[in-house]
């Protein structure tokens, strides 16, 4: 592999930064691109290393750029070349490319707010699912290291928390606090943030009267429509543990792009 690409990538690791590996794995007809050949596709649309050069690394780099801004974790992107339409002036180049390209770097992180019975026992889960895991909640004796030893623990002002907490694609929110007036306050300060995706703990009849006030605060309807609340798959759930076991398949759901909002 490129040493450049190598130093790509432990730099992904080490710094929470994803990008996209894009390899060839396959090709037919007359193409520039060769099997194994690999290029890194950074955040900002700049790219190590090459899989052909030309109109095919501007298609590569668009869909995986894509890839990030959706979260999704790898796909198999397969390209036509044709001689008439995509070679340049005088090439005889015409067939196909495929190659498989894969987000590294990109940290799966459950953010909980509320530390309670339901916010504990998703914290657990999300941990056992291989989910990095942050909590928090106002009450400190709700969140520590002694009552949730899964993760990383917030208490305290949710503002001040919110300064620590890290944000970024693949990161998932729950929301399920000691009260209805601080589920809005938290759902309101996630607007804009980064993140694949955010639930609540609620039924139907809360989530209308909650939006609707956080709509009279300037919150926009948009981002209310993509608040996945009652949260959770239907499974009949009714403990804690089952509770989050239904989460946790929601969001792996989503994380894995057969769940969409």
């Amino acid at each position: 592999m490129n040493p450049e690409i190598l130093e790509a990538l432990n730099k992904a690791m080490e710094n929470d930064m994803p990008g996209v590996l894009c390899t060839v794995i396959g090709k037919n007809g007359s193409t520039p691109s060769r099997i194994g050949t690999r290029m890194w596709v950074n955040t900002d649309g700049s790219s190590v290393g090459s899989v052909g050069g030309g109109l095919l690394e501007h298609k590569v780099i668009r869909e995986g750029l894509m890839m990030l801004k959706k979260g999704l974790r790898h796909q198999v992107y397969r390209d036509e070349l044709t001689a008439e339409v995509d070679a340049p002036e005088g090439s005889i180049c015409g067939g196909a490319t495929v190659i498989f390209m894969e987000i590294i770097g990109r940290v799966r992180r459950v953010i909980i707010f509320g530390g309670g019975h339901v916010g504990a026992a998703v914290a657990e889960a999300a941990s056992f699912a291989g989910f990095d895991v942050c909590l928090w909640d106002d009450r400190e004796e709700f969140a520590n290291k002694e009552r949730i030893p899964w993760g990383v623990t917030f208490s305290g002002p949710l503002e001040e928390a919110l300064e620590e907490i890290p944000f970024s694609q693949g990161t998932y929110a729950v929301v399920c606090t000691r009260a209805h007036a601080m589920d809005g306050e938290v759902l309101r300060l996630l607007e804009n943030r980064d993140l694949s995706y955010v639930g609540m703990l609620s039924s139907r009849a809360k989530r209308e009267a909650l939006f609707n006030a956080l709509k009279e605060k300037g919150v926009s309807a948009a981002y209310l429509e993509k608040i996945f609340t009652p949260i959770g798959i239907s499974i009949g759930a009714g403990s804690p543990q089952e509770i989050a076991i239904s989460i946790m398949a929601e969001i792996i759901g989503v994380d894995q792009g057969k769940i969409t909002r």
